[in-house]
């Protein structure tokens, strides 16, 4: 082979290799934004089990985390708004292909915790 051949084969690689890395990033931001959609709607449903628990189970107390969820429902939805932004940012800003696929799982690991964590202590009243 010729070294111009060669360079060209290694040209060629290389703009596969940086089309899959895009399409990975672009993957893994349409995951990150469906998790961060349910995660967001949830901060939102919030204020509805607030009622919920006001009409159904009148003085009845609740859990701390319950009670934290209903009292702080901005924070959890300020920080439920923020893992997105700070998703693409990951994804889309830094140039070290591993440090951006570490932070964006990361995040989607924190998303799908802080789901876990507000639905169970949402409905955790209700079967008490």
């Amino acid at each position: 082979m010729s070294d111009a051949s060669t360079e060209a084969r290694i040209r060629e690689l290389s703009a596969k290799v940086d089309l899959l890395i895009f399409s990975y990033r672009i993957g893994t931001l349409a995951v990150l934004f469906f998790l961060s959609f349910i995660n967001v709607s949830d901060s939102f449903a919030i204020t509805w089990f607030h009622g919920i628990y006001q009409d159904a189970l009148p003085g009845k107390p609740l859990p701390p985390i319950t009670e934290f969820l209903i009292h702080y429902h901005a924070l959890v939805g300020g920080f439920a708004l923020l893992c997105p932004v700070l998703g693409t940012f990951t994804a889309l800003v830094i140039k070290n292909i591993s440090a951006s696929i570490s932070c964006t799982t990361c995040i989607m690991i924190v998303i799908v915790l802080q789901i876990t964590i507000t639905w169970f202590f949402l409905i955790l009243p209700m079967f008490s």
